[in-house]
């Protein structure tokens, strides 16, 4: 923010200071939301990322729940976005571990099932381990904003 040179109480606010401002339903953040998507599929996170830095989102994404864990340790996200079927570690095993020890940082779980797994069994196990929503693959952009403003203002302490 700049002041005026006109008068001191006048300030210039910038439209980096507007980006940098989230209002939700508990009053006025003056700091931009972090999101950590979790995706192994370079595509669907290359198109999330992009489609939430538009929103003016700061947005961390990573190929591996691991690699997902580590980025959350180094620079805590407001939200994580995890895809639940991933190779190394799932994305399941990763909300269970974001619950243990970051209690109270909503997880939205996301899935459109595998193989040998429906999406509908993917997106409920999350729910029973602690995700603050789920959602189906493919995901227009539309619902994942929606989801993100949803459980922005989860309880923290839930």
């Amino acid at each position: 923010m700049l002041r005026s040179e006109t008068s001191p109480y006048l300030c210039i606010v910038t439209q980096q200071h507007i980006k940098d401002v989230f209002i939700g339903r508990r009053g006025l953040h003056l700091k931009q939301v972090h999101i950590l998507i979790v995706d192994d599929d370079p595509d669907v996170l290359e198109v999330w990322t992009e489609t939430l830095e538009e929103a003016g989102y700061r947005v961390t994404g990573t190929h591996s729940a691991r690699e997902g864990l580590r980025a959350q340790r180094r620079d805590p996200a407001d939200v994580i976005i995890a895809d639940v079927l991933m190779p190394d570690m799932d994305g399941l095993e990763l909300i269970g571990k974001i619950r243990e020890e970051f209690d109270g940082i909503p997880v939205i779980a996301v899935s459109g099932g595998g193989m040998y797994i429906k999406g509908t069994l993917c997106r409920k196990l999350a729910l029973q381990i602690g995700a603050a929503a789920v959602l189906a693959k493919p995901v227009p952009a539309r619902l994942l904003l929606e989801a993100i403003s949803r459980v922005a203002d989860f309880p923290k302490n839930a």
